[in-house]
Parts: structure tokens; sequence; C-alpha cells
């Protein structure tokens, strides 16, 4: 009788005479499941477990016992035989470590199981047990469980469909039992405006867990001005509608509740932890923070939402000061855990094919660099974003010294045998550059003013830049052409890079050029860009290629650059000063800490020695304690003595004498 094994993260054991009804999103962390019975006597079991069980470490379920009734004694085993009996569990059930449950137990749903708990008898939906056997001490917020369950099921919602062909031959009876699974499947109608159609309201519909217009069309993002809500609604499903509300929502909406006691203290409570503001006077909802996305170039306010990145999931807005498109902040740690972990997984192993595009590309980009004589002394060439070093390798490594950076891991091994030195930041080698190449980097930078101007420390007062972006206009961007693999945060177009270099850096371009399809072709025909690598003698490309150099003299920066630097001179300037004056004193510190070491050095070899003087003085004093006692004792021996010789009749009777004696002396 063997054991049958589910390995993984959902990892169980069960052996072949129990039947197992399996719900979806149920994991066990090495759940045992056994029946003692045997199959030949008809002893099976049945054990189902709804959706989304959880169990801890060493969880058993025992279904069979030993039939003590029949008076035979235990150890004859074939004779006395087992009893088995069915067991259930509910879906969303909660089970922690070492728990055991017993033959013909029914466990609701929603029950949370304490550790080491022994189960013998059924359990109601939502109870809290625990103990030896478990009883129940309390029961969960039916609210809350309900509330935890709706964003459970979005989150693991499509996880089971990875997985599900290691369940597959477990499951051959799921389809005719009865699971309980309440997802959220109320059909809620809402009235809503477009904030592009200001005079238009449509009919919207919440069903299987989505916004839809009524006609089946999905809601886009950031495009909802204002909601009105039937009264045909109940608090929880109000709670859910607003959860998936929000990303439909313009920075402005509102949403119109049909009564203002419909949202309860404890849902405000709930909707203020996600954003919302409940105004109680109007019966509206709206979101906390009103307020558009700000230019990280410009700072201008004046923006509009365009779409959402799919790379990172945030709302992609155009500055209407500076004409650039942006997606919103993200931190420094988000942006490195998605390059780490999610960014481009094929570029681990590249085909022959791409690799031939790759040189291709470089080659080209290498004319455009050269042809028409911009730079002609270079020796120190650095690729920042270099990919598998296509563009950086085709220069002689004989003739140049050629630096990359490339922060992705999976590419490393392009670069064993070569004569690239492959650097994992641009301070780690104090070279001045002559040429700095930044393929299809500059869109990945968070601000990319601020890394050009980082730039221009690094590179020589003759030096150029290479720099090479897509373009992506607000047509391409709400095209099928805008992917999840991007990791895009800034969307160029040509006027938008024009005037980031000119107002915002301290570079000009010196030529300006593009590469591969027209966009309106690429967006709507099938063309490879692959086809399309060479330098267009238009700037009608959706590839921009760009030289920069340093602006000619200081008269050509603008104002708002020169403040800048002086600013940030004044800043260096105090800081070196603040420096100096913390070196001093540090020196001052060091000198007093050594002295401070010397004299405590010298006050402990002197507290040594008066211990030492101190315990010879103790030991002297001890001695002299000691002939103190004994000169007492022969003292009072004299003294006693002298009494009884004073005392005696012979001194009595020589009295008379001893005076006459004392007198003739």
């Amino acid at each position: 009788m063997g054991m049958i094994e589910i390995a993984g993260y959902k990892s169980l054991k069960c052996n072949d005479n129990v039947d197992l009804i399996i719900g979806e999103g149920a994991d066990f962390n090495g759940l045992v499941i056994q029946n003692d019975g045997l199959p030949k006597c008809g002893s099976r079991a049945t054990v189902t477990i709804g959706s989304h069980v959880h169990t801890g470490k060493r969880c058993q379920i025992r279904t069979s016992d030993h039939d003590f009734i029949s008076g035979y004694p235990m150890v004859h085993r074939s004779l006395a035989g087992y009893k088995s009996e069915d067991v259930s569990i509910g879906a969303y059930t909660w089970i922690g470590d070492d728990v055991l449950i017993m033959k013909g137990v029914n466990i609701g749903k929603g029950v949370i199981i304490q550790a080491k708990s022994v189960v013998v008898s059924d359990i109601p939906d939502f109870a809290i047990v625990g103990g030896h056997p478990a009883k129940v001490f309390s029961y969960r917020s039916k609210e809350d469980f309900l509330f935890f369950k709706s964003l459970r099921l979005e989150k693991i919602k499509g996880d089971f469909k990875s997985s599900k062909k290691l369940f597959d031959k477990h499951l051959a009876q799921r389809d005719n039992i009865a699971i309980e699974e309440e997802l959220l499947d109320t059909i809620m109608d809402f009235t809503f405006k477009l904030s592009n159609e200001s005079n238009n309201y449509f009919s919207g519909k919440l069903e299987d867990d989505q916004l839809y217009f009524d006609d089946g069309r999905e809601i886009p993002s950031h495009s909802i001005a204002y909601v009105s809500v039937s009264s045909e609604i109940n608090e929880d499903t109000l709670w859910r509608f607003l959860q998936l509300l929000k990303r439909k929502l313009c920075y402005s909406s509102v949403i119109k509740l049909p009564t203002p006691n419909l949202a309860s203290e404890h849902l405000q409570s709930r909707l203020s932890n996600i954003g919302y503001v409940f105004c109680s006077e109007s019966g509206t909802v709206s979101l906390k923070d009103n307020h558009k996305d700000i230019c990280k170039i410009c700072g201008s306010e004046d923006t509009e939402y365009v779409t959402d990145n799919p790379s990172f999931l945030l709302p992609i807005f155009k500055c209407n000061e500076c004409n650039l498109i942006q997606t919103s902040q993200i931190s420094d740690l988000s942006l490195t855990l998605y390059y780490n972990q999610e960014f481009r997984p094929e570029r681990v192993d590249f085909t022959d094919a791409q690799i031939k595009q790759f040189d291709t590309r470089a080659s080209f980009q290498k004319e455009f660099i050269f042809q028409d004589g911009v730079i002609t002394n270079y020796k120190n060439i650095l690729d920042i974003g270099a990919g598998i070093g296509s563009l950086i390798k085709s220069f002689d490594s004989t003739q140049h010294e050629l630096f990359a950076i490339e922060p992705d891991p999976k590419v490393s091994q392009y670069y064993s045998n070569t004569q690239v030195s492959l650097l994992e930041s641009i301070e780690e080698s104090n070279v001045k550059y002559d040429i700095i190449c930044a393929s299809h980097v500059l869109e990945h930078a968070n601000n990319p003013a601020d890394f050009l101007n980082q730039l221009s420390e690094n590179l020589n007062e003759s030096g150029i830049i290479f720099i090479e972006v897509p373009i992506e206009n607000v047509d391409f961007l709400n095209s099928s052409r805008l992917t999840s693999k991007s990791g895009h945060l800034t969307h160029f177009t040509l006027d938008a890079f024009e005037s980031l270099i000119k107002n915002h850096t301290c570079f000009e371009i010196v030529k300006l050029g593009t590469s591969g399809p027209e966009m309106n072709d690429y967006i709507t025909t099938k063309v490879k860009i692959r086809d399309y690598l060479y330098n267009r003698t238009d700037l009608n490309g959706i590839h921009l290629r760009a030289l920069l150099k340093r602006k000619a003299t200081s008269d050509s920066y603008n104002e708002h650059a020169k403040d800048e630097f002086v600013k940030y001179h004044k800043l260096a300037h105090d800081s070196i000063y603040s420096n100096l004056e913390l070196k001093s004193l540090l020196e001052s510190l060091l000198l007093e800490n050594q002295d401070f070491k010397e004299r405590l050095k010298q006050s402990e070899f002197k507290l040594s020695q008066a211990k030492n003087n101190s315990a010879d003085l103790s030991r002297k004093c001890q001695k002299l304690d000691q002939d103190l006692i004994s000169l007492k004792k022969k003292l009072a021996a004299v003294e006693k003595q002298h009494s009884d010789v004073v005392n005696s009749n012979s001194w009595k009777i020589t009295a008379i004498p001893r005076k006459l004696v004392s007198k003739l002396k």
C-alpha cells in the first residue's frame, strides 16, 4: 500500500485507499492523510478539502481507527480491523502546525485551528478552535473574512492554472462535489461619466469581479470622472466595488452613493486606508489625494493622463509644459527588484539570429558616430547598458581602451574572453572617456536629465555621447505595441528629446538621426525592426539617434543651469570647509584619546601597585594583631603574678626592711 505524493509548495502524502477532492489554491506544507483500513474490506474514505485551505507543517488527517467495539484484542489487527469515516474541510480554513484531525470530522468554512490541536468533532463556520480536544473559544468576523477572501482570490486567482497538472489525477471527482466558493458573483449596475465625454453618461456593471460597460467592453484605467451607484447594494458589495473602481478613476472623480448612511464607520475607516475620503453630508466618496502627477524634469503640475505602464502598473502622463511623456515616480528599490527579477528573462540565452541582429545594429550605430567626422581622436570608450556588448566589442581593442557597464547579470557570460573591462558602476574607474555610448538606456532612467548631467563628469572636454532611444508618442502608447517587457520610464518624442537636452542638460545636440520603420507602419502593420536598422535620411523612424557634446561656452548655459551650478558649487565649497573642520577636530580627538589611553594605563599600573601594597599591609596588620594578642596574654600573666606577690604575707612582713633598704640606697 504505497503513498501518493504531490511535491512542491502544495505537498501532501496520501495512501491509495483515500479518495481526494481538492479545491483551487489549497496548499498543504507536507500534510499526511492516512487511512489504515483495508481496501479489500471496503474500508475506503473520502477527504474533501475546500478552496484556499492552508495547513501548517506536520499536520495529519486520520480517517480510520481500530474497531475496538468488536471485542477482539487490539494485537489481532486482521480480526479487529479498522473503522473508516469521511473527513471534510471547508474553504478558506487555516490549520496551524502539528494539528491532528480524526475520522468523521466536518470542519466548516473560514475556520482557524490553533497549532497542536486534536480535532475529534465537527467545527462550525468561522469558528476559532484549539486544544485537545479542540473546542470553540471564539468566532471570526464574517465581514472581515469576506474581505480577506476577496483579496486572496484577487492575488492567487491565476496561480492554480500553473500547477493544475500536478493535481489532475487526484481531482477526477471534483466536479461532482459541491465545494463552497462564494465568489463575488453579484451583478451590480451603476452609471458613470468619462473624463473625455463631458455630456454623456454610460451604464456599467460589476460582474465576475470586473467592471464593464453594459455592452461587455472593459472600462479603461483612469477614465471615469463621475459615478452614481444604485440603491440595490449592500455594504460588502460596495466595498469590493470601490476597490475595483479605484484604478478606473480620474484624479478628481466623485462617487455618489444612494444614501449617506450606506457607508458605516467601519467601512469609512477601511476606505480611508486605501485612499478614499467619505463625505457624510453629500453622501459622496472621492480620492484622498486629488492631485496630478508632477513632471520629474520641469516640476510642472500641468499634466494629463495617457495610459497605464504595463511593466510597473503605474500611470503614464504627459507634461504640458515640456511635452515629455513619463511614467509616475517609482522608487529605486522597486526599480532594482524589477530589473533583477522581471526584466526580459529571455536574455539568458540569445539565438544566433538575435545576436546577428544586435551586431548589425551596432555596425550602423558605429557608422552614425563616425560618418560626419564629429570626433576623430579618441582612446577611452565606455558603453553603458551594453547588453551582450555588440557595440563596444566592434571597436579595435588594440587601439583603444574598452569599458562596459551592464547591470543585468544574465548577459555577463558574453564578456568572457574579451578585451572589454566590465564595470559595476561608472565610479569604479577614474578614467575620463572620449566616447560614451548609451543605446536604449535613457528611457530606463528615473530622471534622464540628471543621468546625462552626471555623465558629463566622466567625459573629456572634447568627448561625445552617443544616444539611441525609442520614439514612444501617444499613438504608440495607446497601441498594442506597448508591452509589459520594456521597463521604460520615459517615453520620448523628437520635440521632447530636443527640449530636454537644450533646457535641462549641459549638452547640445551636434547630430540627430533616426532608424527603424515609420511610426504609423509600425503600429498598424507587422513590420519587423530588424529590417530597418540602417540610418535613415529623415527623422521619421521610431528609433532616435543623437550625438551630444558639452555646450561650447558658459554663455550657452541657460540661467537655470547657471543658478544650479552656483548653488551646487557653494554646497561643495561649504562641504569641503566642513570636512576640513571635521578632519581637524577628528585629529584633535585622536590625540586626546591617545593621551587618555596613556593616562589610563598609568592609573591602572598605580592601582595594581596600590592593590599589591594593600595586600602587604593587610598581612602585616594581621601579624601585628597576633603579636598584640600574645603580648596582652603575657601582660595579664605578669599582672597576675604581681598581684599575687603584693597580696602575699611575705610581702607584707618584709615591708619595713624594704623601706630601710630603700632609704639607705
